[in-house]
C-alpha cells in the first residue's frame, strides 16, 4: 500500500522541483510546466503585474499555492485551484487572476478567509463526533 504524501513534504519537493539548484531561484520554465501554462504566458503574468522582478512574482504565486496547499491538502488539486476555480467571496477571478493583475493581497486574504473557515467547520465536525461518542 502507498501512503499518501503529507502536503509539507510534496510542496516541498515541489520547491525542489521548480528551483535552479545552482542558485535556488524558481525558474519560469520549470514553474510553468507545473501550471500546465505556457512559459511566454507565465511571463507575460508577471510583466501585466507590474512586479519589478521575476523573483519577487513567484514568490507571490508560491505564497498562495503554499496557502491554499494547507486546505486541499494535494498539490494536483492546489494547481487546479489556482488557475480555474473562482475566489469565493471575490468578483469572480481566479487566484492566477488576482496575481496577473498584481492583487496579491488580496488573493492571499480570501484564501486565509477560507482557511480560518475551514478550520472552524472542522472543529465543528470533531466536537460534533465526540458529543456523540459521549
Amino acid at each position: 500500500m502507498t501512503l499518501p504524501i503529507p502536503s509539507s513534504v510534496e510542496f516541498a519537493e515541489f520547491i525542489a522541483d521548480v528551483s535552479d539548484p545552482g542558485t535556488g531561484d524558481i525558474r519560469s520554465d520549470r514553474l510553468s510546466r507545473w501550471l500546465d501554462v505556457e512559459e511566454e504566458s507565465l511571463v507575460f503574468s508577471w510583466r501585466a503585474s507590474g512586479c519589478p522582478e521575476w523573483r519577487a512574482f513567484a514568490a507571490q504565486v508560491l505564497e498562495i499555492l503554499d496557502a491554499f496547499q494547507d486546505i486541499s491538502l494535494s498539490l494536483t488539486r492546489t494547481i487546479a485551484w489556482y488557475q480555474h476555480v473562482p475566489l469565493c467571496q471575490g468578483d469572480g477571478s481566479t487566484a492566477a487572476e488576482y496575481v496577473r493583475r498584481g492583487d496579491v493581497a488580496s488573493a492571499l486574504a480570501l484564501v486565509r478567509r477560507l482557511r480560518r473557515a475551514t478550520r472552524c467547520s472542522q472543529a465543528g465536525k470533531t466536537a460534533n463526533r465526540q458529543r456523540l461518542a459521549i
